[in-house]
This record gives structure tokens, sequence and C-alpha cells, in this order.
């Protein structure tokens, strides 16, 4: 049990020892050479903007493949068909319930009526 105890801790020294070379190591790079380093920032950030155009490009063009295969206009007017056919169009226009015959109607009569007013 104390071998497990002892083991445990020195590999917890080892660990804290990795970190802190880690650590220096890295704040070696930045201060040693900062050509290097904005260098390989600026590639880093191309190939990450390459990437992320290279993706949309593939995803974009996998959509427009896909809507070119299927026959949207068939689809659109069949939607477009039934939701009028569902529509009740008495309610939404209504429709006028006396029919006036134009024919018996005395515009004379009518004009005179609205000159007097």
């Amino acid at each position: 049990m104390e071998e497990e105890t002892g083991l445990t801790q020195q590999l917890k020294n080892l660990n804290n020892k990795l970190d802190e070379f880690g650590n220096k190591n890295k704040f070696m790079i930045y201060s040693a050479n900062p050509l290097k380093f904005a260098w390989a920032n600026f590639t880093a950030g191309i190939f990450f903007s390459l990437g992320r155009l290279f993706g949309s490009i593939v995803i974009f063009a996998a959509t427009i493949y896909i809507f070119s295969k299927m026959n949207l206009g068939n689809f659109f007017s069949n939607w477009m068909e039934n939701t009028m056919s569902q529509v009740n169009w008495e309610k939404v226009i209504p429709q006028p319930k006396m029919q006036l015959d134009l024919n018996d109607l005395d515009l004379d009569q009518f004009n005179q009526k609205n000159l007097n007013y």
C-alpha cells in the first residue's frame, strides 16, 4: 500500500515537472523567434479558412445536387392546389345575396335623385 502511494506521489511530481518544462518550451518558442511564430499562426489561419471554404463548397454542391434531382415545381403546385381547395371561399370573399337586373334600372330617375341632394 505504501509503495502505491509512493508511486502516485512520484507520478504527480513527474507530471508537475513536465508541465513546467512544457510551459517554458512554449515561452521559448514565442520569444526566441517571433517571425517564426507569426508565420506558423498565419499559415494555420490560411489552412483553417481554406478548410472552411472547401467544406462549405462541398455542402453547397451537395445541396444543389439534391434539389436538382427533386421536382419541386410539381410539389409546390400540388401543395398550393390542396391548400386552395380547403379554403371556404364564400367566407373569404362573400358573394352578394341579391341579384340586380341592370336592364330594369331607370338611370334617369337615379340621376335625378342624386342631383337633388
